[in-house]
Order: C-alpha cells, then structure tokens, then sequence
C-alpha cells in the first residue's frame, strides 16, 4: 500500500512536473533537505483518506506556458514566442501524437490522425491554461460526458478546454508554425472562448469578414475591468478595431452585444487620435460598478457616403446580384430620444439601419434610439440612463449604416449573409428569431442588430444571445437607475448576419474515457475535495469578478453554464465532496466549478480542512470557522444575510475517521492533504476574526504568512482527542505549484509553498512532530 500511495504522488508531481520541463526551474541548493517522496502508510484497516485542496482562483485561468518575457499573459500587446520543439508540454494532447481537426457531422474536435498536420506537443504548448492541466492530471481532463457520446456511429469522449466567462484572452506565435501545423509561418493565433483562431499582425479578439472594397463585418470578445491588474493593459477599457480594408472615411457602428454579463450594460465608440484607430469599450450604466466581464461585439465598417445622393453608396454582390449599403454621421444633441430626422436617399427599400455612439464627449453612459425608418430617411437621438432627467452633459457623434434587406452568399467572401428585421415581438423576455434562409449559414454567424422601433419610451438596449447556424435570441434590456421594474413593449429588431470561420475548438476526441489519479487510485484510498468559498448572493453572471469571500467548503454550489444565462442560479448543481461522497461528486466539481478572480484563502481553506478531520462544530453560526453568510441557503439569518451553508458536517456520515465497513472510528487511518494551487495566498487570515495559531517560529506571521505555521500545527497537534480516539492523529499536507515554468523559483509566492511544505510534508525521523531542521526564514 505505502509503495502505491508514494507512486500515485510521485506520478503526479511528474506529470505537473512536465511544465517545468518546458522552462527549467533552477532549484535552490538546500532545497532538498526539506523534500521527500510523500510519506504515506495505509493501514491494515482502512483506506487513507487524501483531500485534495484545489484553487479555484481567477489565476487558474491564465495560460500553462507562458513567455514571461512577453509581458503580462493577457495583456493585449503580449505575444507569447517562447514554443521549443525539443521540449515536451504536458496537456489534452498526446505530444507524440498527430492530429487533425474533424469538422463531421457533430463534431468539431481533434482526432488523433497518423497524417495530421497538427502536432500534439505543439497544441499543448498553444492551447493549454493551467487549470486544464490540473485537471488532466487530477481527473483526465474536463470530459462533456462521462458516459462516451455517439457521433457518426462511434462512441467518442470528449474532452473540453478552459471555457467561461472572464476567461480572459491571449495570444502566441511561433516562427516555423507551418512545420507543426497547417498554419503559415509566424501567424499570431489568438486563444478565447474555448477555441483559436489565426488573426494577422496588429489585430485583436476578432473574427473579420470583407464584404467588398468598402464593407466589412467583425467580432471582438472584450471586457471592462478598471482593477490593478499586472495581466491587463493600464487601458484595458478600449479595444481597436482592426480593419481589413483601406477607407477615406470610415463609419464604423459596434453596437451590438452578446449576453454573458447579466448588468445592463452596452457599447461605445471613439476614434484614437493619438493611434489614428477606432475603439470600442463596454459601458455599464451610471449606478453600476463598470467592471464587465467579457462579451462578444460585432461591428460593421463602411465608408462614408453621400446621404443626399441616391448615387453615393456601398455595393455588396450577393448571389450576383447588387446590394445597397449606405453610411454616414450625424452630430445628436436631442434630449428626448429620436427626434432628429436622417435622411437615407435610395432606392425605394426598407433599410436595416445599425446606429451608436462614437465619441466621448461627455463621459456619462449613453445610447442611441431609431424610430420611423423608411426609405427616405429616419429619425434618431440619444437615450440616458432613467435617474438621469436633464439633458445628456455634450453633443455626441452618432454612427449609422444603412443596409439593404438581402439572404443569400456573398460573391467576394463566399459566405452566407441576411440583413433582415423581427416581427414587432421582441420585448424584455428572450424571443427566438429564426433566419430567413434554412442552411445558409455553415457555422455561427458574426451578429450585428438593433432596435428599428421606440414603441417603449423606457431606456432599453438590444442584446442578443444563444446564435447558431439557424436562428438566435434577442431581447430589450432595460437598465435599473431608476426602479426594479424592467418590462419592455414589444420592439422591432433589425439584424445583419455574415457566416464566418469560428476557428479551431479546443476539444479532443478520444475513444476511451479520460481519467486520472482520483480515478486511477480510488480503490486505495478515499479522496475528498475542498474548493474556497465564494458570495453566492451575487447573480450567477457576476460571481467571476472581485468576489472576496472567506475560507473553504466541502459543500461547493455553482451555476450550470450549459443553460441560458437568464435561467441560471447560484444553486443550480451542488455537491458534497468530503471523503466518503461518490467518487462522481469530486471528478464533477473538479471539472465544473468556476474559476474566480477574487481571494486566494489556502490557509483558512487549510484551517476548515482541519475543522473537517477534528470534526469540530465551531459554533459561529454554522459548522466552520467564517460565519460569513455568503454561501446562501433558504431562509434569513438573524442579521438579514441569507442562511449560513454548511462547509461540512459533524456526523459518522461525514467523519474520515469512521469506517462503516468497521462500524467504528479507526484511530490509526492516516490523513492527507494535496494542495493545488498557481501562486501565493491572497487575502487569507487578513482582517479581524481570524481563529488564534502558533508562530512556527521561523519567518513572517502576518497576513498571507499563516500557511505555514498552520501546515504545522496539523502536525503537532492531535486533530482527535476524543475517547477511542488514541495515539496522534495529524494531518501532513502537501503542495503542488501549477504555475511553474515562470522563472517563480525563488520569488515570495514559491517561498510561502516551500515553507509550508518543510512544515507539513516533513518527514519525522526523531517523532518529535516538528521538522528537522526549521526552514530558514528566508526560504530560498
């Protein structure tokens, strides 16, 4: 047993070790004096009970392999350069393997091929963010059903990337990309959404298609976080927009909005002097605290043309045949919305118009209204936010483009196109709008839409949501500044679809199921899970960002982002994961759970792990220390808070030291932890109320320096002192750093890991229960 346990640790720093493979780590020369093979000893009776303390932090999102020398991993500018074909990167991907990438029917993954032109090393090293690594490791990676899934008549697994919302972009490039690709030389590919595509130098977050010399669509996934982020540009609000073609003047409209991001929020223009581009930002309403996480914005560019003159226009041939696109500015100063008249001299149609903001003179969040649109002209102004009465601060520039109804297949691009209109149906709940033409789009269309009517005088923005091949959702958002109530009449939508290429999935498809150590050693031990805390009272769309919550559970509760965001809660999949749940219950959270930017809490998890193996009922209000109210239960507590969850539970259902099997508490079962986690505690035992620890002595005692004078304690203290319970029972923990390969060696967060890891994992030769000898304070 001691032999299996040793192996199965030892197989995983390995494997995780493979990352550092890639950017060798120069360890420090007295670091082997406080590491060892992990010392486990299973028992006669009983199966030793191994929870794994995962970091479900924002961090965990960033990528595996990273150049550091590139800048920060997400920064728009950062290029990562840093591929080395001799080298190894550990991932979804087999390294020795070819694949290539199978778009049959209900597909769209990789398959292993022996003359593929993609080389499994070199998606890993493209492809990978840290916590698919931890989670190949772990569990095999996230599988989207467990049970396989016929496709074509073959059984598939398949096996998913890194996909939500605030994911965060990054980009990298290789010189030689066309000898371990089908890709040219030096293409910078751009990695978001569970997927990549290939964007040229200069370009960001777009899918771009050119219509003609004139005309082009785009789409740009961008957020809005105005936080101290060393990841993120200074000037992460305003993204450019590149642009295919060569204009005089171009009139660009990226008014429209996917919806990952419940807050009311919409889009604004401005064109950079100082870049001689045009930028686009997310804008939350006044009331709201500007910080969005990341959307899908499409946007259409068309040069200037003349409104007076029916002659002056853009032409797009669809199916050979000509189609009209006009486009222009108007400065808007009217208070009460669409009440300036436009005027869009044509040739006797209903045109779709798209219209937005593109200036900045005045700061405060604004949108553009339409009303009464002929094929003469139609009318337009600017909307505020409702608590806002007077007169928007400055006149603004508005951006328009008019566009020809058409369904059928671009001449230039060769792909499908509809400019088309809803019935007047679309209201504030989602309406399904269903493209004209069946089969004319291969893949998800770039999106473009608008309001073409003011039937409810409320401010109300247009958003769209779930777009596929053959239709998509729509609704009017009103905004909150003023009441609760969000009700809107029914609206006209018009819309502008253009297929588009939505580049490579990153998914692999396998013929057997994945799994990992958990599954690969269950029957040896039982593995529980603890994951931090989170503020479950936030909508389920807000929870990705800032969310500072105390401690950990083994009673994790999060949303299921497989439904449509407005039918999403909080509370939607909930699991417990101590060491006697199913074995399904800890690979479903693994694979599941959120990432979230917000607190890393190693050592109050650890501290609530402790509470778990003592199985103490703290008393603060619920079984754990931080009686933080934020886990959300039915009911109110005294404070008005929602009713404290649970971390765990004080029973023999729950106790790791009661064997069933036995009918009784075995006090020689041995007890782990296996941390995972990418970087330093943050925000962990900072502020009151923390529970009192011993100083190990040696280093710093402060906030964010707990972690190893806790790691301690689990080791000299008896965590049982109850009858039946004799001799010590302590807790040895161990930590695995997923962010190595950083050149982090010797940095302050590799420090803390080192640290706690000389005082948890410490083999006790002279069974004195302290380490021998002390880490240094220092600890290099």
């Amino acid at each position: 047993m001691k032999r299996s346990i040793q192996k199965i640790l030892n197989s995983t720093l390995l494997i995780l070790g493979s990352i550092a493979l890639a950017n060798p780590l120069n360890a420090a020369p007295n670091s082997s004096q406080y590491t060892a093979a992990p010392p486990f000893v299973a028992t006669s009776v009983g199966k030793p009970n191994v929870v794994i303390a995962l970091d479900i932090s924002g961090s965990m999102k960033a990528v595996a392999y990273r150049d550091t020398a590139a800048g920060g991993w997400s920064n728009a500018t950062t290029i990562h350069e840093d591929f080395d074909p001799n080298k190894r990167y550990f991932g979804y991907f087999d390294s020795d393997s070819s694949y290539r990438y199978d778009t049959g029917a209900g597909k769209s993954f990789f398959v292993t091929d022996a003359t593929g032109a993609w080389n499994g090393n070199f998606l890993n090293w493209l492809t990978m963010r840290r916590m698919d690594v931890v989670r190949k490791v772990l569990v095999g990676g996230k599988v989207r059903d467990r049970s396989g899934e016929t496709i074509d008549g073959d059984t598939w697994w398949v096996i998913e990337g890194q996909n939500e919302p605030e994911d965060r972009v990054f980009r990298k490039r290789y010189s030689l990309s066309s000898t371990v690709s089908p890709l040219a030389d030096d293409s910078i590919i751009e990695i978001a959404n569970g997927a990549f595509i290939v964007t040229e130098a200069g370009s960001t977050r777009s899918r771009r298609v050119a219509l003609s010399e004139s005309v082009e669509v785009g789409e740009l996934s961008i957020n809005r976080n105005v936080a101290d982020d060393e990841d993120l540009d200074v000037n992460s609000d305003w993204y450019p927009i590149p642009l295919l073609n060569t204009y005089s003047n171009p009139i660009v409209v990226a008014s429209s909005l996917s919806f990952q991001g419940s807050d009311p929020t919409h889009t604004r223009v401005r064109y950079n002097t100082s870049s001689n581009s045009w930028e686009v930002r997310l804008e939350e309403w006044q009331y709201r605290d500007i910080n969005h996480t990341t959307e899908r914005v499409s946007y259409i560019v068309a040069e200037a043309t003349d409104s007076a003159s029916s002659s002056s226009v853009n032409i797009i041939k669809v199916d050979g045949t000509d189609y009209e696109i006009r486009a222009n500015f108007r400065t808007v100063n009217s208070i009460a919305p669409a009440t300036e008249t436009q005027s869009i001299t044509n040739n006797g149609y209903q045109p779709i118009v798209l219209a937005g903001v593109a200036s900045m003179n005045s700061p405060r969040p604004v949108i553009v209204r339409l009303k009464d649109i002929n094929n003469g002209d139609f009318k337009l102004g600017l909307q505020n936010e409702e608590s806002f009465t007077s007169a928007h601060p400055a006149a603004e520039r508005v951006n328009w483009v008019a566009i020809q109804p058409v369904s059928g297949r671009s001449d230039v691009a060769g792909v499908g196109l509809e400019a088309g209109r809803s019935g007047n149906t679309v209201t504030h709940a989602w309406h399904t709008q269903n493209y004209a033409s069946s089969g004319l789009f291969a893949d998800q269309p770039i999106l473009s839409i608008a309001q073409q009517t003011l039937d409810g005088s409320d401010t109300g923005y247009a958003r769209y949501n779930n777009v596929d091949r053959n239709s998509f959702q729509t609704k009017i958002e009103e905004e909150k500044s003023s009441d609760n109530e969000t009700d809107h009449t029914s609206e006209v939508v018009g819309y502008f679809a253009v297929d588009s290429v939505s580049g490579f999935k990153i998914k692999v498809g396998v013929t057997s199921e994945p799994t990992g150590v958990v599954q690969q050693n269950a029957g040896s031990m039982r593995f529980g899970l603890a994951v931090y805390n989170y503020n479950h009272n936030r909508s389920p769309t807000s929870i990705y960002n800032g969310n500072t919550v105390h401690s950990g559970t083994f009673r994790p509760c999060y949303p299921d982002i497989s439904k449509a965001v407005v039918d999403q809660d909080n509370f939607d999949i909930c699991y417990d994961t101590h060491v006697k749940s199913p074995l399904s219950n800890i690979v479903n959270v693994i694979e599941d759970h959120p990432l979230i930017w917000g607190s890393t809490p190693i050592a109050e998890t650890l501290f609530d792990i402790k509470g778990y193996f003592g199985q103490i009922n703290f008393n603060r209000g619920h079984t754990q220390w931080y009686d933080n109210g934020k886990e959300g239960i039915s009911g109110v507590a005294a404070d008005g808070q929602p009713k404290a969850r649970n971390s765990y539970e004080v029973n023999n259902d729950w106790d790791p030291f009661y064997y069933e099997e036995f009918g009784s508490v075995l006090p020689c079962a041995k007890s782990f932890v296996l941390h995972f986690n990418d970087g330093e505690p943050y925000r962990d035992f900072d502020g009151s109320g923390h529970p009192p620890l011993i100083d190990d002595g040696s280093g710093n005692f402060g906030p964010q320096d707990k972690l190893d004078d806790l790691a301690l304690m689990l080791r000299n203290q008896d965590c049982r002192t109850e009858p039946g319970m004799e001799g010590h029972q302590e807790i040895i923990s161990y930590y695995v750093y997923a962010a190595l390969g950083e050149n982090e060696s010797n940095n302050r967060s590799t420090r803390r890991m080192r640290e706690a890891a000389a005082n948890g994992a410490f083999v006790d030769k002279d069974e004195d229960l302290a380490p021998d000898p002390v880490h240094p304070a220092n600890f290099i």
